[in-house]
Protein backbone atom coordinates (compact mmCIF):
# COMPACT_ATOMS: atom_id res chain seq x y z
CA UNK A 1 0.00 0.00 0.00
CA UNK A 2 1.54 3.34 -1.02
CA UNK A 3 1.99 5.83 1.65
CA UNK A 4 -0.52 8.35 0.27
CA UNK A 5 -3.26 5.70 0.24
CA UNK A 6 -2.35 4.95 3.94
CA UNK A 7 -2.80 8.56 4.60
CA UNK A 8 -6.14 8.95 2.76
CA UNK A 9 -7.06 5.84 5.60
CA UNK A 10 -6.23 7.85 8.16
CA UNK A 11 -8.34 10.54 7.03
CA UNK A 12 -11.24 8.75 6.12
CA UNK A 13 -10.90 6.78 10.09
CA UNK A 14 -10.30 10.10 11.57
CA UNK A 15 -13.38 12.07 9.88
CA UNK A 16 -15.76 8.99 10.73
CA UNK A 17 -14.48 9.17 14.41
CA UNK A 18 -15.18 13.18 14.63
CA UNK A 19 -18.83 12.60 12.76
CA UNK A 20 -19.28 8.90 14.84
CA UNK A 21 -18.92 11.32 18.01
CA UNK A 22 -20.74 14.30 17.00
CA UNK A 23 -24.11 11.67 16.64
CA UNK A 24 -23.70 10.79 19.47
CA UNK A 25 -23.78 13.56 21.10
CA UNK A 26 -26.72 14.15 19.06
CA UNK A 27 -28.82 11.39 20.21
CA UNK A 28 -27.47 11.30 24.15
CA UNK A 29 -29.21 13.23 27.10
CA UNK A 30 -26.31 14.72 28.74
CA UNK A 31 -28.22 17.03 30.51
CA UNK A 32 -28.83 14.74 33.32
CA UNK A 33 -25.72 13.43 34.22
CA UNK A 34 -24.18 16.86 33.83
CA UNK A 35 -26.18 19.12 35.62
CA UNK A 36 -25.27 21.82 33.22
CA UNK A 37 -27.06 24.58 30.48
CA UNK A 38 -28.39 22.28 28.07
CA UNK A 39 -26.37 23.62 25.40
CA UNK A 40 -23.03 23.60 26.65
CA UNK A 41 -22.36 20.21 26.75
CA UNK A 42 -23.41 20.02 22.64
CA UNK A 43 -21.47 22.95 22.02
CA UNK A 44 -18.22 20.91 23.30
CA UNK A 45 -18.80 17.67 21.73
CA UNK A 46 -18.93 20.33 18.66
CA UNK A 47 -15.86 21.52 19.03
CA UNK A 48 -14.19 18.48 19.56
CA UNK A 49 -15.34 16.74 16.51
CA UNK A 50 -14.98 19.79 14.31
CA UNK A 51 -11.02 19.85 15.94
CA UNK A 52 -11.07 16.10 15.02
CA UNK A 53 -12.56 16.71 11.23
CA UNK A 54 -9.67 19.73 10.85
CA UNK A 55 -6.91 17.38 11.88
CA UNK A 56 -8.04 14.67 9.66
CA UNK A 57 -8.03 17.17 6.68
CA UNK A 58 -4.08 17.50 6.73
CA UNK A 59 -3.14 14.10 5.80
CA UNK A 60 -5.65 14.13 3.53
CA UNK A 61 -4.02 17.32 1.89
CA UNK A 62 -0.61 15.88 2.02
CA UNK A 63 -1.80 12.74 0.69
CA UNK A 64 -3.00 14.80 -2.55
CA UNK A 65 0.06 16.70 -2.48
CA UNK A 66 2.15 13.25 -2.55
CA UNK A 67 0.29 11.76 -5.41
CA UNK A 68 0.22 15.32 -7.79
CA UNK A 69 4.28 14.88 -6.62
CA UNK A 70 4.49 11.58 -8.39
CA UNK A 71 5.67 9.48 -5.06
Amino acid sequence: MRLSSRMFLVTLILMSLGIGLFVWGMTTDLTAASGLDPNEPMKRIGQVSGSIIGVACVPSIAAVILRLRGR
